[in-house]
């Protein structure tokens, strides 16, 4: 069953809110949701705003749970164009396109894949692999801990007694005094 679910005059331009609109058309609900809560973008709100507008619809008129639903179909058109003015040279004034946008969200019932759910699970390794790299990892900084207290610092490099870092302090404060030593 089709659950549908519109926003009318968005004021945030329809070619923005399309950029958004790409990435979570097919998704199952509650992945298109995760994306749009990580995203900066403006029309990101709405759009979730929107989503759980259609979730809460079919939770009460069809008594579908929002488990099974993913995006159908997710369409963004152009709304009315709010036309403005503001000064331009030699007081002349200059048009301003003000863009709204219509969003229609259709919801179908069905075991879509979910898509995040899939590449997490590809990410993460198995229970085992995660135990066998903390025991290496534990093991390796014991051995670099072991390493560490047998090297020896090394000697410092002398040039007519004094070391090399005291001789550049030297060599700067000649360059840089104010007046010439005579």
């Amino acid at each position: 069953m089709e659950v549908k679910a519109q926003l009318r005059h968005l004021r945030i331009s329809p070619r923005k809110v399309r950029r958004i609109a790409d990435l979570i058309r097919n998704f199952n609900v509650e992945d298109a949701r995760l994306q749009l809560e990580q995203l900066p973008h403006r029309s990101a709100g709405p759009l979730k705003k929107l989503i759980d507008s259609a979730i809460s619809n079919a939770k009460h008129n069809l008594g579908v749970e929002s488990d099974s639903l993913y995006i159908k179909k997710l369409t963004v058109d152009g709304g009315q164009t709010l036309k403005r003015y503001r000064p331009g040279p030699h007081g002349r004034a200059m048009p301003i396109a003000k863009r709204t946008a219509h969003i229609t969200l259709v919801l179908d019932e069905g075991k879509k894949s979910s898509f995040i759910s899939k590449q997490v699970k590809a990410v993460l390794p198995k229970k085992t692999q995660i135990q066998d790299h903390i025991k290496e990892s534990v093991q390796t900084t014991e051995k670099s801990k072991a390493e560490k207290d047998q090297i020896k610092k090394p000697k410092r490099d002398s040039v007519k007694g004094a070391s090399l870092g005291s001789r550049v302090s030297q060599i700067g404060r000649r360059m840089f005094q104010r007046k010439a030593i005579g």
